[in-house]
């Protein structure tokens, strides 16, 4: 969905939660609101990505980010993610309007995950229920 949160920022670094690197992490139950940046982001920036494995994201409520409410992106230099799992998340009016970032306007975005489980995703705006998920066909996803 395109609809400018009053968050949005044009640079990078404003992130709610930002993990690159990590491996057996689990993330409980939890609300991150009003990110300038992505709310929930894994994978740090371009070039800079190590081995991220064994996450564990269990029931966050992601409300008002200025890009993208849940971000799993590995970088340019395509490091995958590796077995991660996602339940109950519930992502509420983030997204921004496109003005030239274009892949980070989603509710949620996915790219290069590997063994990934998304259980209960829900992603909306107002009353109104969105789910815009992209996924490279080499993705092992299970929904």
């Amino acid at each position: 969905f395109r609809g400018r949160s009053p968050n949005a920022l044009p640079n990078p670094g404003h992130n709610g939660i930002l993990t690159s690197g990590a491996l057996d992490a689990f993330f409980g139950p939890g609300l991150i609101r009003n990110a300038g940046e992505h709310g929930f982001r894994v994978g740090g920036s371009n070039g800079s990505e190590v081995t991220t494995a064994n996450l564990q994201i269990k029931n966050p409520t992601i409300r008002n980010s200025g890009q993208c409410g849940l971000k799993l992106w590995s970088g340019s230099n395509l490091v995958p993610i590796n077995r991660v799992q996602v339940d109950n998340a519930l992502i509420v009016d983030c997204g921004d309007d496109g003005d030239a970032l274009g892949f980070n306007d989603f509710g949620a975005m996915v790219q290069n995950v590997t063994d990934g489980q998304f259980n209960g995703l829900q992603v909306v705006k107002d009353a109104l229920a969105y789910l815009r998920l992209i996924a490279q066909p080499q993705d092992d996803l299970a929904f």
